[in-house]
């Protein structure tokens, strides 16, 4: 496996994906041979950052909003049957208590672990 090739077959979502930092993650995650799913709330920016490589897939959706993290993981379940990466690059848009962000994951699918 080279680095090239590590991501071929994997599966990627990455938020705030429709410009910026985060289109640049998803165009060169897509070139290495993952499928990525990227998020925002423009959609003829999430046109345009699809028609860039045939891998990118969009869901339109506010990141600010308590149920956008489900519909995001549903989605990249429901297309690919699998995530191997997930690329936080979208802001809430305000400072908030972790717990606000606590959301059901769907059966099977391993908590995340503190870093600390």
């Amino acid at each position: 496996m080279t680095e090239n090739d590590v991501w071929q077959g994997k599966v990627a979502i990455v938020t705030g994906g429709s410009a910026g930092i985060g289109l640049a993650t998803a165009r060169a995650l897509a070139q290495r041979g993952a499928q990525v799913l990227i998020t925002g709330r423009d959609p003829g920016k999430l046109r345009k950052a699809a028609e860039q490589h045939d891998a990118i897939a969009t869901v339109q959706v506010d990141s600010a909003s308590v149920d956008s993290g489900q519909e995001i993981v549903q989605t990249a379940l429901t297309l690919w049957d699998r995530i191997d990466l997930i690329v936080n690059n979208s802001g809430a848009g305000r400072p908030m208590p972790m717990e606000a962000y606590m959301i059901s994951l769907p059966r099977g699918f391993p908590p995340a672990r503190s870093a600390a």
